[in-house]
């Protein structure tokens, strides 16, 4: 870890600090991986596939991840000791002829949750710096559009609070598009503890969920979607942030990995992202076998 993020990491809030734009592309972003995680985790809404475990592997192995800008926002000077991070926010460049020039919040298939990292303390005044660009010269006259966000999550309320006190300009807010693609589950891996006559077995050290994720990868791969040439494993690039991205994100606890078992054999498995009540089932395999069979439906 560089100077700049170990400094940037344990800097206290700081709310006479003026706040300033840096436009980054996520690859160049390892450099401030402490002050990114560190954000992360006292983010107003929390959100693993923006985690340096989660993006960083990304950029790393797929190309569609490779021309991702983020916009830093920082607080005190760049030299300065108490430097902190108090916003990161993926996007891709839109310019075209028909359609106004814009900054897009990035989605991919991959990421269920587009809610940009914001520090819960400073969120107002984050977001005031972001749909300033003007003053922050930085944007460039572009409009900043955000995807996937939860109309009902804590980033939509401080937007429509901001709205309605008239700070971003516009007494009102239409609603947010519904997050895409990866299905939501508060609690997936405890719901197999439920079958009866099998066992969930859950890995607690890393070669454990090397191993359980290499299960599941081989589980998938003999079933449709290998046979339609589809399966993680036969996709180089992709394989290789799935390796990644779960040993990353386990360090922290953000992602967990679920066998189930019937007495030595796995007969299903599951690769889940995030915490608790805000968890997302990334990627779940059944033998072919017991497909039709209780408990597994």
């Amino acid at each position: 870890m560089g100077a700049e993020s170990r400094t940037a990491s344990v800097a206290p809030h700081q709310p006479e600090q003026p706040v300033i734009l840096e436009a980054r592309p996520l690859a160049a972003c390892g450099e401030i991986a402490g002050a990114w995680s560190h954000l992360a985790g006292r983010a107003l809404e929390p959100n693993p596939f923006f985690e340096p475990g989660f993006l960083l592997a990304a950029v790393q192995h797929l190309v569609a991840f490779r021309e991702v800008m983020v916009l830093l926002v920082w607080q005190g000077a760049e030299d300065g000791p108490q430097r902190r991070l108090l916003g990161f926010v993926p996007v891709f460049p839109r310019q075209g002829f028909f359609l106004p020039d814009a900054l897009i919040g990035f989605s991919d298939r991959r990421v269920a949750h587009g809610a940009p990292l914001l520090d819960r303390q400073s969120a107002g005044a984050v977001i005031e710096a972001l749909v300033a660009p003007r003053r922050q010269r930085l944007l460039d006259g572009r409009g900043l559009v955000l995807r996937a966000i939860e109309r009902d999550g804590p980033l939509a309320a401080t937007l429509r609070e901001l709205a309605e006190t008239g700070r971003l300009g516009v007494s009102s807010l239409p609603a947010a598009p519904a997050a895409p693609a990866l299905p939501r589950s508060a609690a997936p891996l405890a719901a197999l503890k439920g079958a009866g006559g099998l066992k969930l077995v859950e890995p607690r050290s890393q070669a454990a969920l090397r191993d359980a994720v290499e299960i599941i990868l081989a589980m998938e791969a003999s079933g449709p979607r290998g046979r339609s040439g589809a399966a993680t494993l036969h996709d180089t690039r992709e394989v290789g942030f799935l390796r990644a991205m779960t040993r990353s994100l386990a360090r922290g606890r953000h992602c967990r990995v679920g066998l189930l078992m019937q007495e030595e054999t796995p007969v299903a498995g599951a690769i889940v992202i995030g915490r608790g009540a805000r968890s997302w089932l990334y990627l779940g395999v059944e033998d072919e076998a017991m497909a039709g069979r209780e408990p597994l439906r």
